[in-house]
């Protein structure tokens, strides 16, 4: 089945256009009506070192041109996960950032007229687009393969998290998409 006939679908699929991102330092962004080829990217907010200041800047400035651009009917961002300091994986900086980007670009959007901002969990999304929530160095991967399958072009791994993530939702806002997009029912296999 060639990449372009994975959407082909009887029946109207609701006039919506949804933008997901993975939000990080790095963050990944997908946009598109259901049923479309996602437009995808990643945008590097800060260099090393850069001030919280300097990333929030550069991520409202960044947010502002992409809501205006997208004009979003929804917005679906990854739920932060809390911090885990007891093991070494999260500095309070990392912290501060994954948990205050969300917090920023959810308010900013609101205050742009975008009201529906949902979360979702990582957990979930690995589950509906790879069969199984693996750990995040094969996930990323994986992601990857599944996106090219579906003749999408992410041009990193935080692109393609945004797919999988704009394809998760995609299938919640139009069910009839669902069985196109997951691999238990043969969508772009592996």
């Amino acid at each position: 089945m060639a990449s372009g006939q994975y959407f082909a679908i009887a029946g109207a699929l609701p006039r919506m256009t949804i933008l997901a991102l993975d939000l990080a330092i790095r963050s990944g962004f997908a946009h598109g009506e259901p049923g479309s080829k996602p437009v995808s990217g990643s945008y590097r907010f800060a260099q090393a070192n850069a001030t919280h200041a300097q990333i929030a800047a550069e991520a409202m400035a960044w947010a502002i041109t992409l809501l205006r651009e997208v004009k979003p009917s929804l917005l679906v961002y990854e739920q932060p996960l809390p911090p885990n300091f007891t093991r070494g994986h999260t500095t309070l900086n990392t912290a501060l950032v994954l948990m205050g980007l969300p917090f920023l670009i959810g308010g900013i959007a609101y205050k742009l007229g975008i009201y529906d901002i949902r979360l979702a969990r990582v957990s979930d999304v690995r589950c509906f687009f790879l069969g199984e929530n693996l750990k995040s160095k094969v996930a990323k991967a994986l992601t990857m393969q599944r996106c090219a399958r579906f003749g999408w072009e992410p041009v990193d791994d935080n692109a393609a998290d945004a797919c999988a993530l704009w394809a998760y939702q995609c299938s919640i806002e139009a069910p009839a998409l669902a069985h196109k997009l997951m691999p238990l029912f043969g969508g772009a296999q592996l």
